[in-house]
C-alpha cells in the first residue's frame, strides 16, 4: 500500500508540472489521426505460493518495461492501439523457514492489442483509460540453493498479459504530447512458470508508473 501511495503521488506532481508548461495546444484526438508513441514503466507484484505443500514467504516480482506503441483514432474519444514491449522481470523467492530460496530473471517481450477512451478530447490535458490484452514470450534463468545445494537452470516461457491504465496526455504542441500513466498489469506468463514448476501461485496486479512521448499525424 506504502509503495502504491508513493507512485499515486509521484504521477499527481508530475501531472502539475505538466499543468504548468502546456501551451494551450489543441489536442490531436481526431478521428482518423495516427498516434505514434513509447514510454519507459517500472512495476512490482507480489505473490504468495506453496511447493509440495510447503509454505513460502510472499515475494515479489520486480518489472522495468520499454513499450512502442501505434494507435489510430476512430472517433475523438476512441483509438485502437498496439504496443510492443521488452521487459525485465527479477524476483527472489524464500522458504518460510530459510531453507530454500531462489533468484529469477525473466526476460520477455509482449505484443499487446486494445482500446483507449479519452475523457476530455478538447483540452490540453486529455485523460484516458486503456485496456491491453497480449502474448508474451521469452527466457527465464533461476539460481536456487536447496539446504547446502546450489544450482543454476534456464527455461523458455510464454503466456497471456494483461494490462489496465489510466493517464493523461498533456499536449505540448499540435502534435506531441508528454504521456504519465498509472497502470495495473498481471503477466500471467510468471503464474504458469511456478505452476509448471509445482508451485501453487496467486499473482496480484502489479502497479506501474509510466512516463513517455507522443506523437501526432
Amino acid at each position: 500500500m506504502k509503495r502504491v501511495i508513493m507512485q499515486m503521488s509521484l504521477l499527481c506532481a508530475i501531472w502539475v508540472v505538466l499543468l504548468s508548461v502546456g501551451q494551450g495546444a489543441l489536442a490531436g484526438t481526431a478521428a482518423g489521426m495516427n498516434e505514434l508513441g513509447g514510454n519507459a514503466s517500472w512495476s512490482q507484484s507480489t505473490f504468495d505460493h506453496q511447493l509440495n505443500g510447503v509454505a513460502f514467504a510472499e515475494s515479489e516480482a520486480e518489472t522495468w518495461s520499454l513499450s512502442p506503441s501505434y494507435g489510430r483514432f476512430l472517433s475523438d474519444k476512441l483509438e485502437v492501439r498496439g504496443t510492443l514491449s521488452y521487459n525485465k522481470t527479477k524476483s527472489e523467492i524464500a522458504s518460510a523457514d530459510g531453507q530454500a530460496n531462489s533468484e529469477v530473471t525473466a526476460s520477455v517481450y509482449y505484443i499487446q492489442g486494445g482500446v483507449v477512451y479519452h475523457f476530455n478530447p478538447e483540452s490540453k490535458h486529455v485523460w484516458f483509460v486503456s485496456g491491453e490484452v497480449g502474448f508474451g514470450s521469452g527466457e527465464i534463468d533461476e539460481e536456487w540453493r536447496r539446504l547446502e545445494v546450489e544450482g543454476k537452470r534456464s527455461f523458455s516461457t510464454d503466456g497471456l498479459v494483461y494490462t489496465l491504465a489510466v493517464g493523461v496526455k498533456s499536449f505540448i504542441s499540435e502534435q506531441a504530447a508528454i504521456t504519465v500513466q498509472y497502470a495495473a498489469t498481471k503477466p500471467e506468463f510468471l503464474e504458469e512458470y511456478y505452476e509448471e514448476e509445482g508451485f501453487e501461485v496467486d499473482t496480484d496486479w502489479g502497479p506501474s508508473l509510466a512516463v513517455g512521448l507522443n506523437l501526432y499525424f
